[in-house]
């Protein structure tokens, strides 16, 4: 279990819309965020034939932006790997649900932690003996040992010891990406990882 702090990135570019004497000569009064399927922070909610955009961060991000700041929030369907990618480049303001990461502190603010998570590992029980993974640290042992594969969503931060597995270059056969958590979760029902 690797415990996490989530935060908004906050890119230069808000940092400066922020800024009283900034914000006044900008034309635009809009905030680009984005999300992506990450129940229960991000979703799509289906009742009565209508879709509505919620979930903790979704709603952090509208009080903060549209009631108190009263500006215009940019919320479109975004890959997290795309999402951090624009919000180097200045195309996105924020991005909810970040852990800190020294990498991301080159291009982007954090704010103070809103909420904390556990990052958790599932697998697939057939032929598998969980009891034997105590810790993250005997996870990647096995990992490093074996030959099994590992399905991410790149861009996420998996916690240290993982993530060192993750970027060795020696590893990315074993590496499998998707899009986000819920086809992770669908590929290890469907045993496709």
């Amino acid at each position: 279990l690797i415990t996490s702090v989530l935060i908004l990135l906050l890119s230069n570019v808000l940092a400066g819309l922020l800024n009283p004497l900034v914000a006044s000569s900008r034309s635009d009064n809009s905030i680009r965020a984005g999300w992506e399927p990450w129940a229960p922070y991000q979703y799509m909610e289906h009742r009565n034939d209508r879709s509505r955009l919620t979930g903790l961060d979704i709603e952090l991000l509208r009080e903060v932006f549209e009631k108190e700041l009263e500006l215009e929030l940019d919320l479109p369907e975004i890959a997290w790997n795309e999402h951090l990618r624009q919000l180097e480049l200045g195309e996105r303001d924020v991005a909810a649900g970040a852990s800190l990461v020294t990498e991301r502190k080159k291009y982007a603010y954090f704010s103070k932690p809103y909420r904390h998570s556990e990052i958790v590992i599932y697998m697939n029980r057939r032929g598998h003996d969980l009891s034997r993974f105590k810790s993250t640290k005997s996870f990647v042992r096995e990992l490093r040992e074996g030959s099994s594969r590992i399905e991410i969503v790149p861009g996420y931060y998996y916690g240290e010891e993982l993530q060192s597995f993750i970027d060795d270059e020696s590893n990315k056969a074993r590496i499998v990406t998707a899009e986000d958590v819920e086809i992770n979760l669908r590929n290890l029902l469907d045993g496709s990882v």
